[in-house]
């Protein structure tokens, strides 16, 4: 049996429940990568992909790929939330004119509107080993569990760091090299 866990966080579960041999795995499924949403932009606009489309895709890519930040917050927005930020953003030829500086602009502009916030795991940087990372994929191969983060006054029940643990607990689970 295999649970999957969208918006909770496994560390809401009762430990009853997760008891040994409950369940074979406990998955955190995250929100789609960015390539992902990029590659439907099309989708957002008039559901046909069109080279305005697809240029607004790879505008969002390329600007994404040379900032840390865009990159990883991009990447935590659902599929509706971003649905919500490009439509939000006028017409797929708009979109793809917008320089990085005003498009990250209009991204931050719409992040109080979304679950999972980058700006929320600056926190972990109290943590001595996290001081210097850069995306949060680096953050799964990191050392510390909810208890550093208690001890450094960290919110373990924070939406974006129990996200980034419930993706370390499933990566220790389901190691890549078995994927």
């Amino acid at each position: 049996m295999i649970a999957a866990n969208l918006s909770s966080s496994q560390a809401s579960f009762d430990d009853a429940i997760k008891r040994a041999g409950r369940f074979d795995f406990l998955l955190c499924m995250g929100p789609p990568t960015l390539r992902a949403k990029c590659d439907s932009i099309h989708v957002f606009f008039d559901g046909k992909s069109t080279a305005d489309s697809e240029a607004a895709g790879e505008m969002i890519l390329t600007h994404a790929a040379k900032d840390d930040w865009l990159w990883d917050q991009l990447s935590l927005y659902t599929y509706d939330e971003f649905s919500t930020l490009i439509s939000g953003l006028g017409k797929a030829s708009e979109l793809k004119a917008l320089g990085k500086g005003e498009f990250r602009q209009k991204v931050k502009k719409d992040v109080p509107s979304v679950y999972l916030k980058r700006d929320d795991l600056e926190n972990l940087r109290k943590l001595s080993n996290l001081k210097r990372w850069k995306r949060i994929t680096e953050l799964d191969a990191a050392d510390f569990n909810e208890k550093d983060l208690e001890l450094h006054q960290i919110d373990p029940k924070n939406p974006a760091i129990k996200y980034v643990l419930d993706r370390k607990q499933t990566r220790r689970q389901y190691p890549k090299s078995a994927m």
